[in-house]
């Protein structure tokens, strides 16, 4: 198993208050600060191209997906009116049914009256 290989920095000192971050000396108390921690222990290199690897398919994978901003509430809301259209529309057939027969004695105001309290009892 490969392990990280620490190479010397031969960079010259420089001014730049970035490039202090890459002197020897810091990269020495870096190392020291991580190897003082009894759970320290070297990363394999290994699984350090493994995680690479997974974490370059999520990014492809949601850049694939192409979403939006607020696409998921707008998914979920569109899902609660496309399962309350089933409900709605066989409310209606029935609706339909009483207002186009004769429903053996029921006038049409009671056969909607009807479907609506099924309706609010199944559904609301």
């Amino acid at each position: 198993m490969d392990r990280i290989q620490w190479k010397r920095n031969t960079m010259a000192p420089s001014s730049d208050k970035f490039l202090s971050v890459m002197d020897v000396r810091e990269v020495k108390k870096a190392k020291a600060f991580h190897e003082s921690f009894p759970q320290y222990s070297v990363t394999p290199l290994v699984s350090l191209e493994k995680l690479a690897d997974y974490i370059k398919f999520q990014i492809e994978d949601i850049e694939k997906a192409n979403l939006k901003v607020n696409e998921e509430e707008d998914l979920k809301e569109e899902f609660n009116m496309l399962a309350n259209a089933e409900k709605i529309s066989n409310s209606l057939v029935r609706a339909y049914g009483y207002l186009n027969s004769s429903n053996e004695g029921i006038s049409i105001l009671e056969g909607l009256s009807k479907v609506i309290s099924q309706y609010r009892k199944k559904w609301v």
